[in-house]
């Protein structure tokens, strides 16, 4: 086509700007599109100049011209002047080169480009189908749209760039509950972790202060429950009247993962070989008071079974929080279905009101997520299956949610009802010396009765053929 090629310059020579368009018509038909572009855009034919550029690969070209009339038109105080087809026309080269550099795996001049779109929410668009999840975050915390950013960071499953971020928003109470939920995740169920008991990490006393300094930008009443939760979490060597002061502050609080997880450290105080029980030698006629004055003072049995009490009533209502989730009643139970969610490292990735909610697994190898079909695993819509396939935020449905988490509370119930059970036939076997040992007995039989009646009349817990087999024992 190279004929083409003189009367273009015929054009440019002879005849000037009035006939740029032909001109650039010539060096175009040519394949000489770096002329025909330099040409269209001497006579501002903005269209025609970026698509010599796309068809020329010119693309650093043609970003350059974008540049150029942008920054005329912002000097010229004439933004409105600029059509929305001329907005338009820009954007689709834009989108046509970064597409193109995508395909070929270079992000970093993929996003030279989609840095010019016209728009955020273009941005958006374009970045999400295409899963550049880490780019998208990079640019919309450089905007300072911190609230966009998080939310990435949560299908990233990246808690603490989340906790970052919502602190730059100004979210505090947020990025401190985000927090606390990091810690007690990890402490339970990072690889090597089975659960209970709470693990040591080396960065968690510097992430649990960083909490506490987070809340201390919100009420008073929210900075004194993340201090009380953050001292449960850390699981530091303590004495009995500390943890039980710890869940005394929980309950006055309403902090249903403060009660729960004190609770359980309480009953493992009293569940300890070492510890060493005390009797009192008297009918009590008010067991409650007495085992709250005694858990301050001195471990007994009554307190033991005082503190499994509590524990296994806020277990009860875990399980009433997973049986409701797909009804009105959620709101009810809401603050056990947070703790559940906190304690197993789940996200709800959408609300509980949705019709298909979808929870993130943080650790999807925990030992309790062990019995959910991997192939199962499924994400929020279908761009995010590239995301789980990345290692990002693996994915359950609220039924394969609701399923495992039910078998992992009732084991727990299950192991811990047992284990009050045998530290009580213990009791009775031994009894504590100079005791009234027929008076002592009878009370830790009664007691025993008690656990074992529960474990085994709860219809929540579902028990095995072999579990029933063996409460039956105490019964």
């Amino acid at each position: 086509m190279i004929w083409f090629l003189w009367p273009g310059r015929i054009y440019l020579e002879k005849c000037g700007e009035s006939e740029l368009r032909k001109a650039g018509e010539c060096f175009s038909l040519a394949g000489c599109h770096e002329l025909a572009a330099d040409v269209y855009a001497k006579g501002n034919y903005i269209s025609e100049c970026l698509t010599a550029c796309s068809k020329g690969k010119l693309f650093e070209m043609g970003l350059n011209y974008i540049k150029c009339w942008k920054q005329n038109t912002t000097n010229e105080c004439s933004t409105a002047e600029r059509s929305d087809e001329i907005d338009k026309i820009e954007q689709m080269f834009l989108e046509k080169c970064a597409l193109y550099y995508f395909e070929i795996k270079d992000k970093r001049s993929m996003m030279k480009f989609v840095k010019e779109f016209n728009s955020m929410d273009s941005i958006r668009n374009f970045l999400n189908p295409l899963c550049c999840l880490d780019e998208l975050l990079l640019l919309e915390e450089e905007k300072e749209y911190f609230i966009e950013a998080a939310n990435i960071a949560k299908l990233r499953g990246d808690t603490l760039r989340r906790v970052d971020l919502l602190g730059k928003a100004g979210k505090f109470k947020d990025s401190a509950n985000l927090l606390l939920f990091h810690v007690l995740a990890k402490s339970l169920w990072s690889p090597g972790n089975n659960g209970w008991p709470l693990k040591q990490f080396k960065e968690k006393g510097d992430l649990l202060r960083k909490a506490k300094s987070l809340a201390r930008n919100d009420t008073y009443s929210f900075y004194e429950i993340v201090c009380t939760e953050a001292d449960i979490i850390a699981n530091e060597e303590s004495e009995l009247i500390t943890v039980v002061n710890q869940m005394i502050t929980s309950e006055r609080h309403n902090s249903v993962t403060g009660e729960i997880l004190s609770a359980r450290k309480v009953l493992d105080m009293h569940l300890s070989l070492r510890t060493k029980y005390y009797w009192k030698e008297e009918l009590v006629t008010d067991v409650m008071k007495h085992s709250e004055d005694m858990i301050f003072k001195n471990v007994s049995i009554e307190s033991l079974v005082y503190v499994w009490n509590i524990w296994k009533d806020k277990i009860v209502g875990v399980f009433e929080s997973l049986r409701c989730l797909e009804t009105p009643k959620v709101n009810k139970f809401r603050n056990y279905g947070e703790f559940c969610l906190n304690y197993l490292g789940v996200w709800n990735w959408r609300d509980f009101s949705n019709s298909n909610p979808i929870f993130g697994l943080l650790y999807p190898e925990a030992e309790w997520a062990k019995n959910i079909d991997k192939r199962s695993y499924s994400d929020p819509d279908r761009k995010s299956r590239r995301r789980s396939n990345s290692g990002k935020l693996a994915s359950i449905e609220l039924h394969q949610l609701v399923s495992a988490a039910q078998r992992y509370w009732c084991s727990e119930m299950v192991s811990v009802g047992v284990m009050v059970l045998d530290r009580l036939q213990g009791l009775y076997d031994f009894p504590i010396q100079n005791c009234d040992v027929i008076f002592y007995k009878s009370r830790a039989l009664t007691l025993i009765y008690e656990v074992a009646t529960f474990l085994l009349d709860e219809k929540i817990l579902k028990l095995r053929h072999h579990e029933s087999e063996s409460l039956l024992k105490y019964n």
